[in-house]
């Protein structure tokens, strides 16, 4: 940025000398605005966080799930994206799609505790704990 050359606010003639101040002046309006689109989410009558039961999936390695899968999406998260939260993973072989279906063939056995993100919007968020439990191949 150039000396001299500095943005105009609209209120009180406030003026941001840098990029820096620029950056935190748009985090703090952007939280803002994320805690006021889940506020009015909860206002509205969507209660994410207790309408979120864990599921359960039982299979057998090296079969496939199905079609259908393991549906992990959340009725009440319209159009919702899906993710794994950080620092959970799937058992090898399964994979999770954005709008929420577990599908794959397990090559592991075990029980696998799974969180999903999911996300609607960009702002409205939820966490729900998923259980996997793959059997050994006999």
């Amino acid at each position: 940025m150039k000396n001299g050359d500095v943005t105009k606010l609209y209120k009180k003639n406030d003026v941001i000398e840098s990029y820096t101040q620029w950056s935190a002046v748009r985090e703090a309006a952007k939280a803002q605005l994320f805690q006021q689109a889940n506020s009015n989410a909860m206002k509205n009558g969507l209660n994410i966080a207790s309408n979120t039961p864990g599921k359960s999936l039982t299979a057998v390695q090296g079969q496939a799930i199905g079609t259908a899968g393991l549906d992990v999406s959340i009725a009440e998260l319209p159009e919702g994206l899906y993710v794994l939260a950080a620092g959970s993973t799937l058992p090898r072989g399964l994979s999770l799609s954005s709008d929420g279906k577990i599908t794959g063939t397990s090559l592991t056995s075990g029980t696998y505790k799974i969180k999903v993100v999911g996300t609607s919007a960009g702002y409205i968020a939820t966490v729900s704990e998923h259980t996997i439990i793959i059997t050994p191949e006999f």
